[in-house]
């Protein structure tokens, strides 16, 4: 969980989405250089993999 990562650094978290409805598909996630270090660190690098259905190098599921 994103927000609780962030969270438990004691700040305050609010997501906000803005739709006039669901989406039938997402975004895009560019996982490289400074995005996978953080990912890393908050560790939801496994997380992230497996919702994504996808292998990344050097990580094994």
């Amino acid at each position: 969980m994103p927000a609780g990562a962030v969270a438990s650094y004691g700040y305050a978290v609010t997501v906000v989405e803005r739709a006039p409805s669901l989406r039938p598909g997402g975004q895009a996630v560019d996982l490289r250089g400074a995005a996978r270090t953080v990912i890393e660190r908050m560790g939801l690098l496994d997380q992230a993999a497996k919702a994504a259905d996808i292998s990344l190098p050097d990580v094994h599921l």
